[in-house]
């Protein structure tokens, strides 16, 4: 139990740390946003800075990791915060299911927001988040996962690729060409995961799965852009439709 205690506070250092670089990061940007700006006229003062709050809160993040390293290194000991390191590089480590999901959790909605986001309609776009996410997680058992896990991640290396470098050339002469590829891309990952959930997992839930991220990106979608009036971030083939069925254009 004291070296299972011991470990855990040597993951507390390392968490720690990224927990202090994560507030850095805030920090710098929230300083990226004007302190002091002119609107119509009238000054504005620091106070009211759209940037205080990003920066006290990257302070608090800063703050609060290095607290947490200092009780890892006080309590484990310079010894063991070694070992944790040690051992977390270790190929069999870096190789296990539980790195390999966590890996997968966080790219997921990093491609969301740095690739999909920018460049693809909302609700395609969130649809295949959603589902990759429930998917991978939910649906699927561990062998299930490994099966699914070299297939999706090659699919959405290459979307990505696609949409990072033939976007620009095509966003003119064809706008939705990166909503229709990453709709296809999307039927692909059904098809596959299909006969994977049938060995190993319900084939009920599937579509069940399937139908619930539909049903909410669309309540989304309606609740913000036509309720709230919030433009989303791209606006392609299926909210362009929503529009004409909304201000009656067929």
């Amino acid at each position: 139990m004291e070296e299972k205690n011991n470990w855990l506070r040597g993951v507390d250092f390392y968490c720690g740390l990224g927990i202090m670089i994560f507030g850095a990061f805030v920090v710098v940007e929230g300083f990226g946003m004007p302190l002091r700006d002119s609107l119509g006229g009238v000054q504005n003062v620091w106070y009211v800075s759209p940037a205080l709050s990003p920066i006290f809160v990257g302070v608090g993040f800063f703050l609060l990791g290095a607290l947490l390293s200092a009780i890892g290194l006080n309590e484990a000991g310079a010894g063991e915060i070694k070992r944790v390191l040690r051992t977390s590089l270790a190929v069999d480590t870096l190789l296990s299911l539980p790195v390999q999901r966590f890996l997968v959790a966080a790219t997921i909605p990093a491609v969301y927001i740095f690739v999909l986001i920018p460049r693809v309609d909302f609700c395609i776009a969130s649809i295949l988040f959603l589902w990759l996410y429930m998917m991978l997680f939910f649906l699927v058992e561990t062998e299930g996962f490994r099966q699914l896990q070299l297939f999706f991640a090659l699919g959405m290396a290459l979307l990505c690729a696609t949409l990072v470098t033939a976007g620009r050339f095509w966003s003119e002469s064809m706008p939705y060409a990166g909503d229709l590829l990453t709709a296809a891309c999307t039927a692909a990952f059904i098809l596959r995961a299909r006969g994977v959930v049938a060995r190993h997992g319900s084939g009920a839930a599937f579509w069940r799965t399937l139908a619930i991220c539909i049903t909410v990106t669309i309540i989304l979608t309606v609740c913000f852009r036509f309720f709230l009036l919030v433009p989303l971030p791209t606006e392609g083939t299926v909210v362009e439709f929503m529009d004409r069925i909304r201000y009656n254009e067929f």
